[in-house]
């Protein structure tokens, strides 16, 4: 299973994905948050950074991949995004198209009750070797 924190660039406190709980042929599902309260901007770049590990998955690359965000859209706070209270979050990404080295991801992450706490489109570029 893919390691969030051997696998992104980002690390505590900007790494908020704790594990990734599924993954399927065309999803992935994360878990994070626990114990710490989040903004809903911080929710937002698990959103990222669950489109980023999906992105990756998909391509199946033995090379080490790295995405950065080129866009947000359609983004949406749920009821609950300001009320977060340290409890786990679901974040939930499924692609939505990829055109050369672009993807974009439709990512929800949710409360623990199921409530959305923050959806939206994920655009990613992939980042240029160095």
């Amino acid at each position: 299973m893919i390691d969030p924190s051997t696998t992104l660039a980002h690390r505590e406190p900007a790494l908020v994905l704790d594990a990734v709980s599924a993954l399927g042929q065309t999803t992935l599902s994360c878990t994070g948050g626990a114990g710490r309260r989040l903004h809903w901007a911080q929710i937002l770049d698990g959103c990222a950074q669950t489109a980023g590990l999906l992105a990756r998955a998909l391509l199946a690359s033995p090379e080490p991949v790295a995405f950065v965000v080129a866009s947000y859209e359609s983004v949406e706070l749920g009821e609950g995004h300001d009320a977060h209270d340290g409890g786990v979050i679901e974040w939930r990404a499924t692609p939505v198209r990829r055109v050369g080295d672009f993807h974009q991801v439709d990512v929800r992450a949710l409360d623990e009750g199921g409530r959305a706490l923050v959806v939206a489109r994920v655009a990613l570029a992939r980042r240029p070797a160095t």
